[in-house]
């Protein structure tokens, strides 16, 4: 697939009447599409020029030469990589097609952003690159911080988006970066996305627990897998920030992170679910909401009960994987809970799309 989109000005051009360029490497999933979305309202509707052109594709990006004549012809300020093989059990199934998108795609990206002077790449990686245990974590799961170094990543998926992680790393390293008229690059770090562009686990759930959808197995989940559920649309605004405030030239005196963490944030350690948890607080907001659910997901022992309706996942998950977030990158975002509960309240307003 090769779609490409700008906002009508052709050749991408880096400073029309002050304007920036971003482009967004799989710019129609789930995430990449909240992200051009994000970017195109920042010119808002009243017919002035926006701050920002547009650009997304879908191109493979782990074809270098595919990745350099995009970057080459947008001339983009910013470029932002939401590509990426995200099904995890699909991963362990095709390791090969795994590392191929998720370690190479990425270091062709940070090469061909580098080699074009683009003044910021940002790369989007995952929790899965960590790893702690249930003997390892007792009571409140163990918070990963962004400068941690303790990867465990448990599965194909992990350890694939990790060495993509390592690969634009690697790419910057030895050259300055960070100051002004230097590229720079940053890997955002999330976790467990969930978003009005594609089916997921909250409109599974949802489904479930209302009667749409009755699931093949045992209606029962894991009290494992701690992880910190994040929109995606708190995400997309949040790397908005990240690039006005790194790749349209305003940075700070200190030197820039290269690795933060966007979740959306939660109360304690204590307060970050299992995905038994997760699959609970869907139950019970629907509950507040007045939806009248009627079946509720009971809880399994961790490794026990791998997916309600699906007997063929085959990749292993970690027992916990919470990021601690980035104190500048969440500040003022809602915790977790209260995003859900809004997402949710907004799809039976607004009829979100399930996209299967």
């Amino acid at each position: 697939m090769n779609d490409e989109r700008s906002d009508g000005v052709r050749g991408g051009g880096q400073a029309r009447r002050g304007r920036k360029t971003v482009l967004v490497f799989g710019g129609s999933g789930m995430l990449g599409s909240e992200i051009v979305g994000r970017f195109e309202a920042a010119g808002g509707a009243s017919g002035r020029n926006p701050a920002w052109i547009v650009r997304w594709t879908n191109r493979d990006i782990a074809n270098y030469r595919n990745v350099d004549e995009a970057v080459g012809g947008a001339k983009p300020d910013v470029v932002v990589n939401c590509a990426g093989l995200t099904n995890v059990d699909r991963c362990e199934v095709d390791q090969a097609l795994a590392y191929a998108v998720n370690a190479v795609g990425p270091s062709n990206l940070a090469r061909a952003c580098r080699i074009h002077g683009v003044p910021l790449f940002v790369h989007v990686s995952t929790d899965y690159v960590f790893s702690d245990g249930p003997g390892d974590a007792p009571g409140e799961p163990v918070l990963h911080r962004c400068d941690s170094r303790d990867f465990d990543p448990v599965n194909a998926y992990g350890l694939t988006k990790l060495a993509g992680e390592l690969a634009v790393a690697n790419e910057y390293a030895g050259r300055e970066t960070g100051a002004a008229g230097s590229p720079d690059w940053v890997v955002v770090r999330t976790s467990r996305l969930y978003g009005r562009n594609r089916y997921n686990f909250p409109d599974f759930v949802c489904d479930v627990c209302l009667g749409a959808r009755r699931p093949d197995g045992p209606l029962e989940l894991m009290d494992g897998n701690f992880s910190v559920p994040t929109s995606a649309t708190f995400l997309a605004d949040r790397i908005f920030r990240i690039a006005n405030r790194r790749g349209a030239g305003r940075r700070g005196a200190a030197a820039p992170r290269h690795v933060v963490h966007v979740v959306n944030p939660f109360r304690t350690a204590g307060d970050v679910p299992s995905l038994y948890g997760y699959a609970d607080k869907v139950f019970e907001i629907l509950s507040r909401l007045g939806l009248k659910p009627v079946r509720r997901f009971r809880s399994a022992a961790f490794g026990r009960a791998a997916a309600p309706d699906d007997d063929r996942r085959t990749a292993r998950r970690p027992f916990s994987s919470v990021l601690e977030p980035s104190a500048e990158e969440t500040r003022g975002g809602r915790f977790w809970d209260e995003e859900l509960a809004c997402y949710i309240q907004e799809k039976f307003a607004n009829g979100i799309k399930d996209v299967r």
